[in-house]
């Protein structure tokens, strides 16, 4: 076998290890305390810098353009709501949003070497939309990812899923246009098995300036008018994730539309957090938990839900928590039996002698140990609710209005309205089952005064609430 120089020897060693210097994978992104380093705050042209974004990376969002001057950029990256890890936008129209309207902001984001103006070039990493949904009336958020290498959804999902972008920027010389197909190689990307010269492979020219395509695409999300409660990891039915290659800078546009009616709904918390994660839904496990309720009655707090699908199933643990934070398991729940039916489930926690309010969440652990957290269940301690009315709290209310029912509304269907203080309803949710106490998401409300109307059977109770912030 014939030896290899010196020199060509360590060339190979350099060509291994240069790349690590120059780019990197990177698992995630964390989004935290920007800095305005530029421009004039949430207007067109602000740049902030989010630092250690990254090992050795900062991140530098800036505001590029919006879609009307009505449209306000109200924070540019909300913490009291969400995930703080993630970039988390509070964009849209304040007031009433007319119908068949569509708005957005575009944010250019590009990655710096720590401490410099020097772009960093990513080998790889993933962003995921979190909670594009709509407002229950008429509006449906979208977003718009720029040359994402591709899009993942959920397989049960309520995003429009797998529309591209028809008008795409030319990596080459800048112009935006629509694609065509190369009559080169009829769009196959191939003359002769070789790749086309014509367009590079890709089988399709930008329009304009008839350059080749470079293979990446504007994929658009866009959400349905159902409101999804609170932004949930879980909620992976409005979540959707994007994978980028070798990329210093990427831009998005996240925006709304509405549909036949108003809204005054118009401002929206957005979530992208530049992460992966598992978009398969809960049902997609072997065991599927449903209908997680609890009701108080007399220093008790029962807990019941309904599994099936448990052939892999090993067991629930019931989570408890005092700060709806730090949670606690309290008790471990096996399997009645090992055949595939529906089955009811029920745990007592006895005795409670807390005041205030009680949180309380189940963990489904299948025999693998993969395991999936439900919906967080709110019991408020004290004073029972005999008459019949309800309470509402806080008030005023910043993000979640509580509303706890009567004892004998337990168990029962219960229909709860809220309206704006003109009678226009935004939004409605059913539980046939109730638990003592629902939580509605009021975030992307403006300040104000709402109504809540609560129904069950022929009785209903009507309650003022004020929304600040």
């Amino acid at each position: 076998m014939k030896q290899k120089s010196l020199p060509f020897y360590l060339f190979m060693c350099l060509m291994l290890v240069v790349p690590a210097v120059y780019s990197q994978v990177i698992p995630e992104l964390i989004f935290r305390n920007p800095i305005l380093e530029s421009g004039t705050a949430l207007q067109d042209g602000a740049k902030y810098r989010f630092k250690d974004a990254a090992e050795g990376i900062d991140a530098l969002v800036e505001i590029k353009k919006r879609s009307a001057s009505n449209v306000v950029v109200r924070n540019i990256d909300l913490t009291s709501f969400g995930w703080d890890k993630a970039f988390q936008p509070e964009l849209g129209i304040p007031g009433t949003v007319p119908p068949n309207h569509i708005w957005w902001v575009e944010f250019e984001v590009s990655f710096l070497k720590a401490g410099t103006n020097s772009k960093k070039k990513v080998d790889e990493f993933d962003m995921t939309s979190l909670d594009v949904d709509g407002d229950n009336v008429s509006i449906q958020e979208f977003v718009i990812m720029e040359k994402a290498k591709s899009v993942t959804y959920s397989t049960i999902s309520n995003l429009t899923n797998g529309v591209a972008e028809t008008e795409i920027e030319c990596g080459e010389c800048g112009k935006t246009s629509a694609l065509k197909t190369c009559s080169n190689c009829a769009g196959s990307g191939k003359n002769s098995g070789k790749a086309c010269g014509n367009c590079k492979g890709t089988g399709k020219l930008h329009v304009e300036c008839g350059h080749a395509w470079d293979g990446e695409s504007n994929y658009t999300v866009q959400g349905p008018v159902l409101n999804f409660m609170n932004i949930d990891t879980l909620g992976t039915a409005v979540m959707a994730t994007y994978h980028y290659e070798k990329k210093d800078m990427m831009k998005m546009r996240i925006g709304g539309k509405s549909g036949a009616s108003s809204s005054t709904a118009g401002m929206r918390l957005n979530s992208i957090w530049y992460r992966s994660f598992n978009l398969l839904p809960m049902g997609i496990l072997a065991t599927r938990t449903t209908d997680f309720n609890a009701k108080y009655n007399k220093q008790n707090v029962v807990l019941t839900w309904t599994a099936d699908q448990e052939r892999t199933f090993s067991h629930f643990i019931v989570e408890k928590s005092l700060n709806g934070i730090d949670f606690k398991e309290v008790a471990i729940i096996v399997t009645k039996d090992n055949e595939a039916f529906r089955k009811n489930y029920s745990y007592t926690d006895e005795q409670i002698t807390n005041k205030g309010i009680v949180y309380y969440r189940l963990k489904t652990v299948e025999a693998n140990q993969h395991s999936q957290t439900s919906m967080v269940r709110v019991i408020k301690m004290g004073d029972e609710l005999i008459a019949v009315n309800i309470q509402a709290y806080p008030n005023p209310v910043v993000n979640e209005l509580r509303i706890t029912v009567p004892a004998n509304w337990q168990n029962n269907k219960v229909t709860y309205d809220l309206y704006s203080n003109t009678g226009k309803k935004l939004k409605q949710v059913v539980n046939n089952n109730a638990s003592q106490t629902e939580v509605l998401a009021m975030n992307g409300l403006n300040a104000g005064i709402y109504v809540v109307k609560v129904s069950s059977g022929n009785e209903t109770v009507v309650k003022q609430v004020m929304k600040s912030k």
